[in-house]
């Protein structure tokens, strides 16, 4: 069972980055979502965490999206 499981993981990403980049992206929309969402209800607060948040995951796709030199 550990090796199917092995194996699928492998076949999906070699390196498992494609999978960072798609979870980057999705957290970032998600805490940009929250943000947003908290502006509109007034949550100055919750707004700056979510951005924060989403600041993070911007950054984390840029770092695996630059090109290398």
């Amino acid at each position: 069972m550990q090796n199917q499981r092995t194996r699928t993981s492998k076949s999906a990403s070699r390196d498992g980055s494609t999978n960072k980049i798609n979870n980057a992206k999705t957290n970032y929309q998600r805490y940009l979502e929250r943000a947003q969402d908290a502006l509109r209800s007034g949550n100055l607060v919750e707004a700056e965490n979510c951005y924060q948040h989403a600041e993070h995951y911007f950054r984390t796709l840029n770092n695996h999206t630059a090109p290398s030199h």
